[in-house]
């Protein structure tokens, strides 16, 4: 009796690390994927001379960057950069994400509050999405932090499993905004950091698919 409970407890834990390892593949093998947007909820806007109309910032830019991801899909192409043919836009998680930003602890001066964030964090941001009865593997980018003075925004792209709400894959990318106006100017910061994650793309599969 000990040996088949032994047995069925061996085989239990077989079955939950393969499917561990098949969930993590389908990033790589699935040909769809749902894209949730720019989660600004922990950002830190660094400096506050480049910062100055905070309220305006939370509440008409953050969403602003956000619709420009689907109003201008051909440009902020996911999909072509992690080689996936199907797209879904679903910006309702973050868009009441982003509502839990304190206008009042937005800006900082402080050149260590670049680099608050780590995959534990990125974790508990992930646990908290609403996101229904669907499944598949979602990905969102989870901004850190706009840096103006230094002119660069960090950001944690990060894959998860849409059932379970769990990272799979997240890694904070660094890229250079620009453009006029706040808008175009931060969100290609974003564009550029798609590219990136389009040439990390390989490694990541390299790293995570069973050999």
């Amino acid at each position: 009796m000990k040996k088949l409970i032994l047995l069925l407890f061996v085989f239990v834990l077989c079955e939950t690390t393969t499917h561990a390892q098949n969930t993590i593949s389908e990033i790589f093998t699935t040909t769809d994927i749902v894209f949730y947007g720019i989660d600004f909820s922990h950002v830190k806007l660094i400096g506050s001379t480049g910062f100055t109309d905070v309220p305006k910032i939370k509440d008409i830019y953050f969403e602003s960057i956000n619709n420009l991801m689907v109003n201008e899909k051909e440009k902020f192409c996911i999909g072509k950069f992690i080689r996936k043919k199907s797209v879904e836009y679903d910006l309702t998680v973050v868009k009441a994400q982003n509502q839990l930003s304190d206008v009042n602890n937005l800006v900082s001066d402080n050149p260590d509050d670049r680099l608050t964030l780590n995959e534990n964090i990125v974790q508990q941001i992930v646990s908290g999405y609403k996101v229904g009865d669907r499944t598949g593997i979602g990905i969102v980018f989870i901004m850190e932090s706009l840096d103006k003075a230094g002119e660069k925004a960090n950001m944690f792209v990060t894959f998860f499993d849409i059932a379970t709400n769990k990272v799979l894959i997240t890694e904070r990318i660094t890229s250079k905004p620009g453009g006029i106006g706040f808008r175009n100017y931060w969100a290609n910061s974003i564009l550029n950091a798609m590219e990136k994650t389009g040439k990390r793309y390989g490694a990541w599969k390299k790293e995570n698919m069973p050999k």
